[in-house]
Formats: C-alpha cells, structure tokens, sequence
C-alpha cells in the first residue's frame, strides 16, 4: 500500500478479519503472521487501533461488546490449554508405566534364562 487511504484500508480489513474470527471460536488468528506477538499482546494492539482516543462514538459504543467476546476467547484458550496439559500428562504417565512394564519383563526373562 502506498497512500494513506491504502493503508487505512488493510488496516481495517485486518481488523475486521481478527473480529470475525474471533467471533468464529478459537483459532490461530491471521493477524498473528502478520503482526506478529502472542495472541494477548495482538488483541491488544488491535483493541487500541479500533478504539482509541479518536475513535466515532459509534465504534466505542460496540467497544464492550469486543471486550466481552475476548473474555470468552480467551476463557476457551485456557480451557483447551489445560485440556491439552491434562492429556500430555496422562500420555506421560502411560508411557511411564509401559517402560515400566516392559523393563520389569526383561528382568524377568534375564532371572529366568540364568
């Protein structure tokens, strides 16, 4: 983009890509290859070009309604980031208990071949 009004145009168009999919459930947002961050700190960068000190009463009006599905995305996040743990967890815990198993009936076989 060259000229403001370019910028400006793909400055919204990447705001509004982030809204809806945020709107859509947890997911990777594009804006996070673009901008690059943690997704916090986009969703913060994005919250302060959709509503900053400059910004129509109409936008700030619907400011509440963002802050309210960012809650919850960001609820699912760390829901899905302890299902994965717990997971993780009872994988470890079974691949423990297998060479657990599989040592013991190998000193098995040692004990019964001597």
């Amino acid at each position: 983009a060259r000229s403001v009004q370019e910028k400006m145009i793909l400055i919204d168009t990447l705001i509004h890509r982030y809204h809806w999919e945020l709107e859509g459930g947890l997911s990777r947002p594009g804006a996070r290859d673009l901008i690059g961050g943690k997704p916090k700190e986009i969703i913060d960068f994005l919250n302060n070009l959709s509503y900053g000190a400059k910004s129509s009463p109409e936008i700030l009006s619907t400011r509440q309604e963002w802050l309210d599905k960012v809650k919850t995305s960001r609820e699912q996040y760390a829901s899905a980031a302890t299902e994965r743990n717990r997971k993780k967890a009872k994988k470890t815990e079974r691949e423990r208990l297998k060479r657990k198993v599989r040592e013991e009936m190998l000193a098995r076989r040692r004990d019964s071949s001597e």
